[in-house]
């Protein structure tokens, strides 16, 4: 279970991230032509992309790229873009991927809570489990969905769940428990050791992180290097 402390901060996350979203909108009313708007996922768009954007700007300083982060699917995007990244397990409606890049999935924790590769799966039942609401709608990865995938016959532990995933990793930041971690997204927070991975385990998905084209038929030269781009920062994660 949660801390009261723990709960408070859940509910700040939660509240900022409305924010957030209140204002992306308005954001996103304003578009100019020459705007290429990439809609991320939002934990990829906070732990993978935005590290990155410096770069990409110092590499494209005539590219006015626009980004846009959501905690919603594809399928249910609400407002127009021209790029998106993401997980390759969630739907995107009728769009395909221009391309896709495998990722890996396991569970992570704050350093205070295990050591790496300290647990087995078994060992989960004595710990507080970090849930993603589970909607099939939202095409999320459940704890038994990643046990089943790994082999392991047990089934996820109870333990408190929240509407978004970022919400999660911040709540296994804190060290309120062990969440599923895809390591695209988390690749950071991993090296610098504020998650850890207590098991061994991971899950391998071959899709795992897809970049899509809202209009396949008429990517431009400008389109086309941001795609270029994103190949490059991918296939050398």
């Amino acid at each position: 279970m949660l801390t009261a402390a723990g709960e408070e901060l859940a509910r700040a996350v939660a509240s900022g991230l409305e924010t957030m979203a209140s204002s992306a909108e308005t954001l996103r009313s304003r578009r100019d032509d020459d705007d290429i708007v990439l809609l991320a996922e939002l934990y990829v768009a906070m732990y993978w992309l935005i590290p990155r954007l410096p770069a990409f700007h110092a590499s494209h300083p005539d590219l006015r790229l626009r980004v846009n982060a959501s905690t919603q699917p594809l399928s249910h995007a609400e407002s127009a873009f021209d790029l998106a990244l993401q997980c390759g397990t969630r739907p995107a409606g009728a769009l395909t991927p221009v391309y896709s890049v495998p990722d890996a999935v396991f569970p992570v924790c704050s350093p205070a809570i295990a050591g790496q590769y300290s647990l087995t799966p078994a060992d989960l039942a004595d710990y507080d489990i970090l849930h993603c609401r589970d909607d099939p709608k939202d095409g999320w990865l459940s704890w038994n969905d990643w046990l089943a995938g790994v082999g392991a016959r047990v089934a996820a532990p109870r333990g408190a769940t929240f509407d978004n995933y970022p919400v999660v990793i911040q709540s296994a930041l804190m060290g309120q428990g062990i969440a599923l971690g895809w390591q695209r997204g988390l690749e950071h927070l991993i090296d610098t050791g504020q998650l850890v991975r207590p098991l061994a385990a991971a899950m391998n998905l071959p899709r795992g992180l897809s970049v899509y084209s809202a209009a396949p038929e008429a990517i431009d030269t400008n389109k086309q290097r941001v795609i270029d781009w994103l190949h490059t920062e991918l296939v050398g994660a």
